[in-house]
């Protein structure tokens, strides 16, 4: 019936940056194209993530783009009425750097378990460290 619910929250407690992808400003929407697509996002879903997601960091020369997995999950719990068959919870957090800076890179398989059989939610989101 929806296609998406709205929450905000203000809790930094999952945010590890100790790993991720230093991106080129512009090279950004290919990237998140890519790992979005590749994570299991539709394409609506990933062209409204992008929307939404651009106009706040493609103002840095480079932006370190961290996928919070296993640490956001269980820091931030979600409690639903019917249980799902499948569910996907992707938050990036992403930081504006003015330079490029090595970092080792992630590994996304964690999500390779995803997919849209049965009643699945899909949950996107992120946050922007300032």
């Amino acid at each position: 019936v929806y296609n998406y619910l709205y929450w905000e929250g203000d809790s930094k407690k999952y945010v590890d940056m100790s790993s991720g992808f230093v991106v080129k400003n512009e090279n950004i929407i290919s990237f998140l194209e890519e790992k979005l697509s590749e994570i299991g996002l539709s394409h609506k879903e990933s062209c409204d993530f992008i929307s939404y997601w651009l106009p706040q960091i493609n103002k840095y020369e480079y932006v370190l783009i961290s996928f919070q997995m296993e640490n956001y999950e269980e820091t931030i719990k979600l409690e639903y009425s019917i249980e799902p068959d499948n569910e996907l919870r992707l938050c990036v957090a992403f930081k504006g750097l003015d330079e490029y800076i090595d970092i080792p890179t992630q590994d996304l398989s964690y999500y390779n378990k995803f997919n849209r059989d049965g009643f699945y939610v899909v949950e996107w989101g992120g946050t922007l460290i300032k």
